[in-house]
């Protein structure tokens, strides 16, 4: 809403206005006067304009300007970051199996993880002009065998063979078209926009991640989306893309839409994403589709509270004729001081059919955890992010300790350096 015009003095009186000019004019033929045979001012030179702060760098990119090769990026809008991550995951149950039931990355029990090395190249766009901006991430981890897409990068022999892989987990061209408001093309190969979750851990509050991020989007997309700004806190996109987790191959020869709308005002932002094509091999009609809703607020002094939503169908799934699954997840994140923020999650997830975890049932977690920064102030120990956590979760089925159990109590923990 554009801000109200300022209100406009009341003039003064004709009386009191002819008065106050009358005693201007006298006191500037005073100072004349006085000044009359005195040697001029000796003038004063114009300040200096103060320099340019210099732009905040990342250590990897502070490394590249020591070297005198920062500044030639940052003059055509280049940047290049990323961060490490590992992690370790203890199971109280101890399963004979070495797993966790209903975990996506951090599955294994016992077992520390080098889970992901990121390196990014990113030119972000103008959007006051025409511009070309992109995307390249590469992930190499134990992470990466989940995220591989169809036709890229399927060459290892399953996920842990080896355990480190190589993913390029986005490879996109941002075009931005000065039509109306603003309009952007994307083209390649981008996560997906659904979810409050992220692949990369630097962006997410905890280490482990909820069942809605695990089985009920997908990960990854390819193909083309165009995003218009309607209005100040208004966009939209709309996109048709492979399916999920197609890039180079498609399972089948239909599309995927995606139709996304984002609003973002004040200390209130909710995004509302959908998609819907067919996903199972070689069947273009059996039609799947998800509508994922996310809801956060900043409350003020340092507390987010999130709510995230999805509702996924499926058509024709084995012996199922319309598979669903639907669940919310309720976080909280308080940043108590530079040094830690304190996050809780509490999700509920319904898998109707056992299509998506392999069993049906209602799957409940509630984790628990802190990200500690050691060291906020210094300029390159302040990227180093450790958070341990606590996470119980728990269902009408006995899924857990190799399907003993009807819950599952975990610990984990991560270290983050970002570079």
């Amino acid at each position: 809403m554009p801000h109200p015009l300022p209100r406009r003095a009341h003039a003064p009186a004709p009386s009191t206005a002819l008065a106050l000019a009358l005693a201007l004019t006298l006191a500037l033929s005073a100072a004349a006067r006085a000044d009359e045979g005195a040697p001029p001012p000796t003038p004063v030179a114009a300040p200096a304009p103060a320099a340019p702060a210099a732009p905040e760098r990342t250590p990897l990119m502070a490394g590249l300007h020591a070297a005198g090769l920062a500044a030639p990026l940052e003059a055509v809008g280049i940047r290049l970051f990323g961060y490490v991550e590992g992690s370790y995951t203890a199971n109280f149950d101890d399963p004979d199996s070495r797993t966790s039931f209903g975990r996506v990355f951090d599955f294994e029990h016992d077992h520390p993880l080098f889970n992901q090395l990121n390196f990014t190249i990113e030119r972000t766009l103008d959007p006051a002009r025409f511009d070309v901006g992109g995307r390249l991430e590469w992930i190499y981890g134990a992470d990466a065998g989940f995220l591989h897409s169809s036709g890229l990068f399927t060459w290892y022999d399953g996920l842990r063979h080896p355990e480190t892989q190589w993913d390029p987990l986005q490879a996109y061209l941002d075009v931005n078209l000065p039509v109306g408001r603003g309009l952007t093309l994307r083209a390649g190969k981008f996560v997906a926009l659904q979810g409050h979750e992220t692949i990369p851990p630097v962006t997410n509050a905890l280490y482990s991640h909820s069942y809605l991020f695990g089985f009920a989007i997908p990960f990854t997309h390819t193909g083309a989306t165009l995003k218009y700004s309607v209005c100040d806190p208004f966009t939209v996109t709309a996109g048709i893309v492979r399916g999920w987790e197609q890039t180079l191959r498609d399972n089948n020869d239909a599309p995927t839409g995606i139709l996304h709308f984002a609003y973002a005002a004040g200390p209130w932002s909710a995004y509302l994403c959908g998609c819907l094509g067919p996903e199972q091999l070689d069947n273009e009609d059996s039609l799947r589709g998800v509508g994922d809703l996310i809801v956060s607020f900043a409350a003020g002094d340092g507390l987010t509270l999130a709510v995230n939503a999805d509702y996924g169908a499926e058509e024709e799934v084995g012996e199922v004729a319309v598979a669903e699954w639907y669940g919310t997840a309720l976080t909280a994140t308080w940043a108590a001081d530079p040094h830690a923020a304190l996050t809780a999650r509490l999700e509920w997830f319904r898998d109707a059919d056992g299509t998506r975890l392999g069993v049906s049932g209602d799957f409940y977690e509630m984790t628990c955890g802190v990200g500690v920064t050691p060291f906020p102030d210094d300029p390159i120990a302040k990227n180093l992010l450790f958070r341990p956590e606590l996470r119980v979760d728990w269902s009408n089925e006995s899924v857990f300790n190799d399907g003993a159990e009807t819950d599952q109590l975990t610990f984990a923990a991560d270290l983050i350096f970002k570079f």
